[in-house]
């Protein structure tokens, strides 16, 4: 079976974080572009670019090809020596017996994973190699043969009665795999006899081949682009990366060469996604399965109720991420949006050299522990990161822990820009997690869903945030980086529920005999666009194609929303970090090593996350709640239909939002009661910082509240200034920080050197000021009319 059988977990486990599919498709790696007076950093594939030359290096895995040949022949040979030694005795020979069997298959699936890998490996990174394709078409080949001889092992684990097997269970033996085993026999009633999942194996390879060409057609694609300094070969990477620059025409230039150089390999991408769509509906009718997510939900360990709610819940909040592409378009003086625009820097930019992200990173997974940045420094030291863009590497990013005794691999594309410096600390947040749970766990019990998976990457991309935001000293810069993580998170929870209705749509239409045509998917994708976008920006016609280059639909289906899953947790767990950083370290390397051993639920509970669902239909923690309208719904919520976790995720992704945003209405989830922004005219122009809670005492004020409802209104900040602008160490919600603000009002300053002492203060701000308005300060005649200006900290910085 797909879920289950031995060699499913010996091919690599390969978690992607696809930097193709970065915007406009999947959630931005933070950051902007590079600074003004270079041109860009995603030219093409040039020596410019300071990732040139970090090359993986694969002698940890193999030799050469034809090692790896020979070793493909000496592991088929050990595999039907096992299968003869072995079958039939899983049950019968007691719990001992059965230990030794699964430690055998674990040494035996380790050592085909590293064989496995190498191909790949050398497949990703030189697509347009004839040995290379040889050598992955033969991986393939027997990957299938010897899941076809393992496959007894899974079987006849599932034949046992439920008593023997819970009496197997319980002995000590097992206790590695015991976890493993269990989530197994939850799959009995979907499972074939023996013969037809040998059947089912032996076409395996097959489907494979659709996969591999539909990777194939994007990893050698190129497209002649002038971004300024003359026509040069791009890849699709280096196309999208140009979301992120500062010049406008160049982004709309850049996506429509993008758009035509599509349509050239539309077709062929539709026939490969109907062929896979198809044939995985095919197998889900022979088992029986409930529906097309039900594998991935499996997988997962997560049920499907809480899936589907989880899902809806963030689709009622769509229109925050509406208002946000609103307020953007005023900022860049746009009437509204375009796709291109939807990632365009606000504030500063930088060129980050591959040595100083390299830098960043250590630094940010060793200032929480020690032990991740040695794991990551070790796996630099032995080449086991390919960071150069160049023609015939896939595109994105992943990482691949591959076996006990070798150290995970990471491939990425590495293009000088801030973002890529948060990827790099995404893909190694799933090499820390991978290396020290197979320190403890058996190579077949570490590996947890994808949903669970995504967890410790984005803990760690939001580390390296922290730290990108903690070092940067330029105001500008620092409002980039804030700007880039709100635009972030709602990208990897709303554009990533998206995709997933996107996925059901056309699943649903394959169930019911129609093609997945390129005119049928790009419809779907257009309107599941629509459905989150609305009116708040347009969508041009080229995007219609815009499914075509994401690889997560390809290889595991409904894989996005483990990405919406990932960071609702990842947030809650960076809330308890800032909370009591001491203790929480600990517990988190412990949850890191613990790999699969235990459901999620088991493994989050002791860093408080709580995902049970209880008898009201609540998902509790990680901001997920699902609350019932009516009966059921948390009566200490003011809104029956939105929960306290719902109005926690969102209140997360307002606070880097707050002050860039112009009198942004805030969605009714985050319970505003009052909040006012800080407003500057300077001459004729007008300047938002900021939106702040209300200062008492200004009649301005007081005819803006009357406008507010009375049970939504934010409490006055009461007695003197004094007192208001006390702080508390770290806020532990948005509405501490909120509270703790500092009045400054500035009005026509009598004198240059009290205007200087205002001007020093406001300079403290991480917005950039502009000449124009240190010249209207330092003058009496300045006209500055500033309401009022935050002046409280957020998780611990100023």
């Amino acid at each position: 079976m797909p879920i289950a059988t031995p060699t499913a977990n010996a091919i690599p486990r390969t978690v992607q974080c696809s930097r193709r599919d970065t915007p406009p498709d999947t959630p931005p790696k933070y950051g902007s572009a590079i600074q003004s007076q270079i041109r860009s950093s995603a030219v093409a594939v040039s020596s410019s670019l300071s990732a040139t030359g970090v090359r993986w290096d694969l002698s940890d895995l193999e030799p050469d090809a034809e090692q790896a040949r020979r070793d493909w022949d000496e592991l088929l040979a050990r595999s039907r020596d096992f299968a003869e030694r072995r079958r039939g005795t899983i049950g019968s020979a007691g719990a001992h017996a059965l230990r030794e069997l699964l430690d055998e298959l674990d040494e035996l699936t380790q050592d085909i994973s590293r064989v496995h890998f190498y191909a790949t490996a050398r497949e990703h990174t030189d697509a347009t190699d004839a040995e290379t394709n040889d050598l992955a078409t033969l991986a393939r080949d027997r990957a299938a043969d010897l899941e076809s001889l393992l496959l007894f092992v899974e079987l006849e684990w599932l034949a046992l009665d439920d008593a023997e097997a819970d009496a197997l269970l319980e002995a000590a033996e097992l206790e590695p795999y015991r976890h493993r085993l269990r989530v197994a026999r939850e799959e009995k009633p979907y499972v074939l006899p023996e013969g037809e999942e040998q059947a089912l194996n032996a076409r395996r390879p097959a489907i494979s081949a659709w996969e591999s060409l539909h990777g194939r057609e994007l990893a050698t694609m190129t497209v002649e682009f002038d971004a300024g300094d003359g026509p040069e070969p791009h890849t699709i990477d280096h196309l999208l990366s140009y979301v992120h620059h500062r010049d406008r025409e160049l982004r709309l230039a850049a996506l429509g060469a993008l758009y035509e150089a599509l349509e050239g390999v539309a077709d062929v991408q539709a026939a490969c996604y109907d062929a896979i769509v198809g044939d995985r509906l095919s197998i889900d009718r022979l088992r029986g399965v409930p529906n097309p997510m039900w594998p991935t939900n499996q997988r997962n360990e997560l049920d499907g109720e809480v899936v589907e709610t989880m899902l809806r819940a963030i689709e009622e909040h769509y229109p925050l991420g509406r208002r946000w592409f609103v307020r953007k378009a005023e900022v860049l003086g746009l009437d509204r949006l375009e796709l291109a625009d939807q990632y365009a820097p606000v504030g500063g930019d930088r060129r980050v050299e591959w040595t100083e992200a390299i830098a960043m990173v250590d630094d940010s997974l060793r200032d929480f522990h020690p032990r991740l940045g040695d794991i990551f420094r070790t796996c630099l030291d032995r080449s086991h990161v390919d960071a150069e863009p160049r023609p015939g590497k896939v595109g994105g990013a992943y990482c691949s822990t591959v076996s006990k005794n070798v150290l995970p691999f990471v491939l990425m594309n590495y293009t000088d820009q801030l973002r890529d410096v948060v990827t790099l600390a995404h893909e190694f947040g799933h090499a820390v997690h991978g290396t020290l749970a197979l320190e403890r766990q058996a190579y077949r019990s570490h590996h947890t869903g994808l949903a669970l998976a995504e967890v410790p990457s984005t803990f760690a991309q939001l580390l390296a945030v922290e730290r990108l935001i903690d070092l940067e000293e330029d105001p500008a810069t620092r409002v980039m980086l804030l700007a880039d993580r709100a635009e972030g998170a709602m990208a990897s929870i709303f554009r990533q529920a998206m995709m997933a209705r996107f996925e059901v749509r056309a699943y649903a239409a394959r169930g019911e005999g129609k093609g997945l045509t390129r005119d049928r998917l790009g419809e779907m994708w257009i309107e599941e666009n629509e459905r989150y976008y609305a009116d708040s920006l347009d969508l041009p016609e080229g995007y219609r194609l815009g499914w075509t280059y994401i690889p997560h639909f390809i290889h595991v289906r409904f894989y996005t929303y483990a990405y919406a899953f990932a960071h609702l947790v990842a947030f809650s767990l960076a809330a308890r970090y800032r909370e009591d950083p001491e203790q929480f370290a600990p517990a988190y390397l412990e949850f890191l090593a613990s790999g699969a051993s235990r459901s999620p639920q088991d493994l989050l509970a002791p860093l408080g996350v709580d995902l049970r669902a209880g008898d009201d239909g609540a998902v509790r923690g990680a901001g997920v709640r699902r609350a019932r309208r009516g009966e059921g719904a948390d009566p200490r919520s003011p809104r029956g239909d939105v929960d306290r976790g719902e109005r926690a995720l969102l209140r997360r992704l307002a606070r880097p939002a707050r002050g860039l945003s112009a009198r942004l209405d805030v969605h009714p989830a985050f319970h505003p009661r009052s909040l006012l922004h800080v407003r500057l005219r300077v001459r004729a122009s007008r300047r938002v910082l900021a939106r702040r809670p209300v200062p008492r005492g200004s009649r301005a004020v007081r005819a803006r509240l009357s406008r507010v409802p009375r049970e939504r209104r934010l409490p006055l900040a009461a007695g003197p200034a004094r007192a208001a602008r006390r702080r508390s160490p770290r806020p532990a919600d948005v509405g501490a920080c909120l509270r703790r603000v500092r009045p400054l009002r500035l009005g026509r300053g009598r004198g240059r050197r009290p205007a200087r002492r205002r001007l020093a203060r406001l300079e403290q701000l991480p917005v950039p000021l502009g000449d124009d308005f240190r010249d209207s300060v330092g003058h009496s005649d300045g006209g500055l009319v500033v309401d009022c200006v935050r002046r409280g900290r957020y998780a611990g910085r100023p």
